[in-house]
């Protein structure tokens, strides 16, 4: 008797796991679905250092904060006549543009 009981429970527990990853896979898809690819995130980044060296800033190093299908926001940190330099940059995904916050 214990044996069955012992597959019974083992059965059950698969099962339920099965359950959960099952319902948990289109989930996980769909978060990954509304994230800017890593492409985006390159271009991105390459979009704000033009933004930041066509006002003469040196050193640029960039920190994505949040993505999305839509757009990418990142800090963007340099120097400019020896003084330290820090910005928010979003970067439309779809119209390929970046602005600094203090543009808006």
């Amino acid at each position: 008797m214990g044996s069955y009981r012992t597959k019974l429970l083992t059965g059950l527990a698969a099962g339920l796991c099965a359950a959960w990853l099952a319902g948990a896979g289109p989930a996980l898809a769909k978060d990954n679905k509304d994230k800017a690819s890593g492409k985006e995130v390159n271009e991105a980044r390459d979009a704000c250092k033009q933004v930041a060296e066509g006002r003469d800033w040196k050193n640029v190093s960039t920190n994505v904060r949040d993505s999305s299908d839509q757009r990418v926001v990142m800090m963007v940190k340099g120097k400019r006549k020896g003084e330290e330099r820090e910005r928010e940059c979003r970067y439309n995904v779809r119209q390929h543009n970046a602005e600094f916050d203090d543009q808006g």
